[in-house]
């Protein structure tokens, strides 16, 4: 279902690129759950929600997806630089 769901991404189909991903991520295919975190923080065929896109961010990572684990560490480099250097 993930090379589905990539197929209607591709081609800005969002919304259904959403259900494939959707439908693998709840059965633990980590790429589907990366895939699904960047359309929610993006707002990509769905209502845009940092913290939901967050939290599939997250068990993605746990579940070993190295992108992952690196946009997580990017994004916490980011959020712990002073105020000032944000910017």
């Amino acid at each position: 279902m993930v090379n589905v769901g990539l197929a209607f991404y591709n081609v800005k189909h969002y919304k259904v690129a959403v259900e494939c991903f959707s439908n693998s991520a709840r059965h633990g295919n980590n790429e589907a759950m990366f895939l699904l975190s960047e359309c929610f923080i993006k707002g990509l065929g769905v209502k845009q929600s940092y913290a939901i896109g967050l939290q599939w961010l997250g068990k993605s990572s746990e579940n070993g997806n190295t992108r992952a684990t690196a946009k997580i560490n990017r994004l916490s480099i980011i959020l712990n630089k002073p105020e000032e250097q944000n910017q």
